[in-house]
């Protein structure tokens, strides 16, 4: 017999949305932008907006990380939800996948502005995984550290990283890993 887990799904939504108390200084937000009907595009309904703003709030004097598969900017209502986060100067950063490439980049708002950081699935060639460090500067202001970690390449794990490799396909002919900023950085941000 195969145990089988769900993601919880938000009482509001129905989806999968959910906060992650990740320490007494940092609030993470997941927001389910998948399309249920179909299609790479994600979606983000008024409901869940509503939903993010709330969670935001609730953060109190924490700093926030929204995760979400897709990025909110392309997604069907995703402006909306941009708008969110631009509005709050507790938010540092959007994490996002599905375009299967590494990027970070800023995004300037009157808040103070936050990080936009696209991460590559680990289906992709490098097969690589994100780690983050959220810290303190020495003038008060925060900065966000990232980097790409390795698995051993060992066993059944190197073979996928070589069959990743030679995928015509995949991110290594389009240097979808991303350049040495999109990779292993760091990242700040203003204090508030």
């Amino acid at each position: 017999m195969v145990a089988e887990r769900r993601v919880p799904r938000s009482a509001q939504s129905g989806r999968g949305e959910r906060p992650l108390g990740v320490g007494e200084r940092l609030r993470g937000i997941v927001l389910d932008t998948v399309n249920r009907e179909g299609g790479a595009r994600g979606i983000v309904s008024a409901t869940q907006v509503s939903w993010l703003s709330g969670q935001i709030a609730a953060a109190g004097g924490r700093d926030v990380i929204v995760f979400s598969h897709n990025r909110l900017e392309s997604s069907d209502g995703g402006a909306a939800a941009t708008a969110t986060l631009a509005a709050s100067p507790a938010v540092v950063a959007n994490v996002a996948g599905n375009v299967h490439r590494n990027r970070v980049r800023p995004r300037a708002t009157a808040a103070g502005g936050y990080w936009v950081i696209e991460t590559s699935a680990l289906a992709d060639f490098p097969q690589q995984g994100r780690m983050m460090r959220l810290s303190e500067t020495a003038g008060g202001g925060r900065v966000l550290e990232t980097w790409m970690v390795e698995q051993e390449g060992r066993g059944i794990a190197g073979v996928a990283r070589e069959l990743a490799f030679l995928d015509a396909q995949g991110g290594r002919p389009q240097r979808d890993q991303g350049a040495g900023g999109d990779r292993n950085v760091r990242l700040f941000l203003p204090g508030r």
